[in-house]
């Protein structure tokens, strides 16, 4: 977690990486099948083709994962930025119309 993450909401950040975990876990799956199909088709053994499968579905699984939870992560410091400038702008428009 970097210096930047600490003001964000815990249950947020939680709930970001949890999506991410869940859609890299989708896409391992689907590359871990096609790395298996690719596999047999090339006439890899069973146990090659199986291996190539488990073997593709971690790596990907766990690249798409980083890049989801990066991706969901900058999209929340987005929105909580948007959020201060808004309050930000509410703040200074009330101090404007006090004089």
């Amino acid at each position: 977690m970097s210096q930047s993450d600490y003001n964000l909401p815990a249950d947020a950040v939680a709930r970001a990486n949890g999506n991410a975990r869940r859609d890299g876990i989708f896409a391992g799956l689907t590359a871990g099948l096609l790395g298996a199909i690719i596999g047999s088709r090339l006439g890899l053994s069973k146990t090659k083709t199986y291996t190539a499968g488990i073997l593709t579905g971690i790596a990907s699984g766990y690249q798409f994962s980083q890049g989801f939870a990066a991706a969901n992560m900058s999209r929340l410091r987005a929105e909580v930025a948007a959020q201060e400038a808004r309050r930000n702008a509410i703040v200074e428009d009330e101090h404007a119309t006090q004089f």
